[in-house]
């Protein structure tokens, strides 16, 4: 009998992990070490879409490249600010008997394994 399982696609920041705490961090230390104004509640607003994207938003046209790289050294730095609701891998574990599991994000794959 082939019996073909379901795909569940979950988002990952904001809904398997808490990640702001480290988001927060790491544009606050890239503000700093850049001297470049970077509001994190002005960031907030438009997570969910790719990082050059939300600089475009935020008006940040200059060494964008440059404030990536940054953004992501610090918040690779402190991985440990990121929280796993625990509560969400009991059910995924019991899903995954049933459904193929796959995961979308738009962060790097090197901090998305971590």
């Amino acid at each position: 009998m082939n019996m073909k399982k379901k795909l569940i696609i979950f988002d990952l920041d904001g809904v398997l992990i808490n990640s702001l705490r480290n988001m927060e961090f790491a544009l606050n230390m890239t503000s700093k070490n850049l001297k470049v104004k970077l509001n994190f509640k002005l960031y907030k607003k438009y997570l969910g879409l790719p990082f050059k994207d939300i600089m475009k938003k935020m008006r940040i046209k200059k060494n964008v490249n440059l404030i990536k790289e940054k953004y992501e050294m610090y918040s690779t730095k402190k991985i440990n600010k990121i929280k796993i609701k625990r509560n969400h891998v009991v059910e995924l574990k019991k899903l995954k008997k049933n459904c193929c599991l796959a995961l979308f994000t738009s962060k790097n794959k090197k901090r998305t394994l971590k």
